[in-house]
């Protein structure tokens, strides 16, 4: 009964998570008929959108499990069994949207930490003081 229920929470929980990391493996792929720029450009903006639409998806799908968890407590099941499993199932896949949210989450704090993660600030150069430029070699 237990190894009926722990199998179909984990075969829910990586169903959906092999889906989702071919989506994102699809969304993060270069074009590579495109030149460089316009490829990164356009997978920059695959991400942001999948990243986006995950976070939605992944609230949705928690929001609805909890609906469906409170919607089956009161349902009558034929067997103890039946009723264990749907249950895990549809915890799995709450759990399953909540992960999504923070593993997207994660992704854009680590994003905002990195340098120049506002377009604006300057990216550091190495050693910029003791190396002088190329154009202020040849004035002198």
């Amino acid at each position: 009964m237990l190894i009926s229920t722990l199998t179909a929470k984990i075969l829910a929980l990586s169903f959906l998570s092999v889906v989702w990391l071919a989506l994102f493996a699809r969304a993060k792929r270069l074009d590579m008929n495109q030149p460089f720029h316009v490829a990164s450009d356009r997978r920059d903006r695959r991400k942001a959108r999948f990243y986006y639409l995950s976070a939605w998806i992944g609230l949705g799908v928690a929001f609805l499990s909890l609906l469906c968890l409170d919607g089956l407590a009161n349902v009558a099941f034929d067997s103890a069994v039946l009723r264990d499993t749907v249950l895990s199932v549809t915890r799995a896949v709450g759990v399953w949207g909540l992960l999504i949210v923070g593993l997207v989450l994660s992704q854009v704090g680590h994003r905002l930490a990195a340098p120049n993660a506002d377009g604006q600030s300057l990216t550091p150069i190495p050693n910029e003081r003791e190396r002088p430029r190329l154009d202020e070699r040849y004035r002198r």
